[in-house]
């Protein structure tokens, strides 16, 4: 050791530097090793490795201490601790083998040539370049112990242990629980006290009380309840739903109870969103139900309406001639009543649509002419087949009304296309009568048809009786 009071006093203030952290370092590696595994006799003889690893570094530190001391005293002081350098370096020896052995590795076998420095004769054999040696070892610890210090807290931090499952436990979003058959809690995770809070206000001891309180519902006015799978759930105040299940674990002759508590808030509310569909399904099928069942009404209605409608007309109209001959005639035609009666009931079951307007139009025109009616049309009927039919029947009823009460022998029927609507104007020569015409069976249904269509109907007695009907559409048909 005499070759380091050649150093300068920054070096050896360097080196005394590395001494302590090193002999801290290596304390750190002895705790953290001991941490990281259970006690077992390998482990325990790694450990007692790392303490006579440390013991070396101490011994080094004493060697260095002596250089100082003698430095700032000012003579030169023999190294010493011969006996306890060889003691510590056999120890180092017998710890290494063992461990070898143990560990079937050959890792720990580096430590020997570092610990030969500590030896007295190494020291006088080195002379000169002892001190680089001593040096050289020191870094040699350091970075070993650093490298310990460091894989124990990776392993320390990957490894299962109870503290670990633990705080595994705790982080889970669901409630677990597990107790002793009396209701002996053993454990209980984070979420599942905050749920308790929650529900009941505090924490429960005794599981089986908590889960009994639960289903009794006490705490009802904290949550809601509700069905879902076939299981019970709570929803608490903040939205959130939870599924409580209580499952029975045998293990070593002995029965523990399990309580689970899942969150189970988007199954709900998909749930809940999927009901509140199905609820407007059921509105919706019910008013289909209701509107079919409507239209079947409305449609047999209609269909009565425009059958009695068709016959109002086809009897009426053939009534009107037979009226007019009888009355315009002293000999009675019996031709003339057979063909009015010959076809009568084909006729009326025949349908509407098989007659084109403009034919039918045509036969009034002509059954008219043969009892001396002329019914003169100006224009032409709407290229819309409903609307012309339309029109057809308002003309059939009004020539029947106009020959039959008011004795009429001309009728006059003008159809005027503008823009946006058809005008239809029927007006006749026959009588007319102060008296406010109340419309009978044949008008109303006429001017409930032209209202349907969105248009009007209007009748004037003065000076001409006059039926004016207005239906929109006009020039978009043409």
């Amino acid at each position: 050791m005499i070759e380091f009071f050649t150093f300068s006093e920054a070096n050896r203030i360097v080196i005394t530097f590395i001494l302590g952290i090193c002999a801290l370092t290596q304390t750190l590696a002895i705790v953290l090793n001991f941490y990281r595994r259970s006690l077992t006799a390998p482990r325990a003889f790694e450990s007692l490795f790392e303490i006579s690893i440390l013991f070396e570094i101490l011994i080094f530190s004493f060697l260095h201490g002596q250089v100082v001391n003698g430095y700032i005293n000012g003579f030169v002081v023999a190294a010493g601790y011969e006996n306890i350098r060889i003691a510590v370096f056999i120890m180092i020896m017998i710890l290494v083998l063992v461990v070898c052995i143990f560990t079937r590795r050959i890792a720990p076998l580096s430590v020997v040539p570092a610990s030969v420095i500590s030896l007295p004769i190494v020291e006088n054999l080195l002379g000169r370049a002892f001190p680089w040696f001593f040096v050289a070892v020191l870094i040699f610890f350091l970075i070993r112990s650093i490298k310990i210090c460091i894989t124990s807290v990776i392993a320390i931090n990957t490894r299962i242990s109870a503290s670990s499952v633990m705080h595994a436990i705790d982080t889970l979003h669901t409630g677990v629980l597990f107790c002793e058959n009396d209701g002996y809690t053993l454990l209980s995770n984070y979420q599942m006290q905050k749920l308790m809070i929650a529900i009941t206000g505090r924490i429960f001891r005794n599981a089986i009380q908590f889960y009994e309180m639960l289903v009794s519902d006490q705490y009802e006015s904290r949550y809601k309840k509700a069905e879902l799978d076939g299981q019970m759930i709570y929803l608490l105040p903040d939205g959130t739903a939870w599924m409580f299940t209580k499952t029975d674990i045998p293990f070593r002759m002995k029965n523990y109870v399990h309580i689970s508590v899942a969150d189970v808030s988007g199954h709900w509310n998909l749930t809940t969103r999927l009901q509140q569909q199905n609820q407007k399904l059921r509105r919706k099928k019910d008013e289909l139900t209701k509107t079919i069942a409507n239209l079947h009404i409305f449609s047999k209605e209609r269909e009565i309406e425009n059958a009695r409608m068709r016959a109002h007309d086809i009897l009426g109209q053939r009534l009107t001639v037979l009226l007019r001959t009888i009355q315009d005639e002293n000999n009675i035609d019996y031709d003339l009543l057979t063909s009015l009666s010959k076809g009568l009931l084909d006729e009326l079951k025949a349908e509407k649509s098989e007659t084109r307007p403009y034919d039918e139009l045509e036969s009034i025109q002509q059954i008219f002419a043969a009892i001396g009616v002329d019914i003169n049309v100006e224009g032409q009927l709407p290229d819309n087949v409903e609307h012309a039919g339309l029109f057809v029947d308002i003309i059939r009823e009004s020539s029947t009304n106009a020959a039959r009460h008011g004795f009429a022998s001309k009728i006059n029927v003008v159809t005027e296309a503008t823009e946006d609507a058809y005008n239809l104007t029927i007006t006749n020569n026959g009588h007319t009568t102060t008296v406010p015409i109340t419309p009978g069976g044949g008008i109303g249904v006429m001017r409930k048809k032209v209202n349907a269509q969105g248009g009007n109907l209007d009748i004037r007695q003065h000076p001409l009786f006059t039926v004016s009907v207005v239906l929109p559409g006009g020039d978009q048909y043409e």
